[in-house]
């Protein structure tokens, strides 16, 4: 069991880094990079986590973009949330709002 609960943990944190690669943003910006990275002491890496155990217990194989971009919404949409409310921050600082 704690075999299988390194596996996919190890599994996740690949697919997030798929997940990540993939948004122009955070393949670019270190700083937004870290910030990603940071998601994976938050809630939604559990969330993740608990999701993805279901699906390995329950299927042979892993579409690994099939995975990422159907399986792993919630993910990219918290990732495009960080995004938007960074930009949002910036215009308001520079009182472009």
């Amino acid at each position: 069991m704690a075999q299988r609960e390194g596996f996919c943990d190890a599994l996740l944190k690949f697919l997030m880094d798929i997940a990540e690669s993939e948004n122009p943003v955070y393949k670019h910006s270190a700083r937004m990079r870290q910030m990603a990275l940071d998601l994976r002491n938050a809630p939604i890496f559990a969330h993740e986590l608990r999701l993805l155990k279901a699906f390995v217990s329950s299927e042979r194989e892993l579409n690994i973009e099939g995975y990422v971009t159907f399986r792993m919404g919630e993910f990219r949409e918290k990732l495009d949330l960080m995004v938007y409310s960074l930009v949002k921050k910036i215009k308001f600082s520079n009182g472009d709002w």
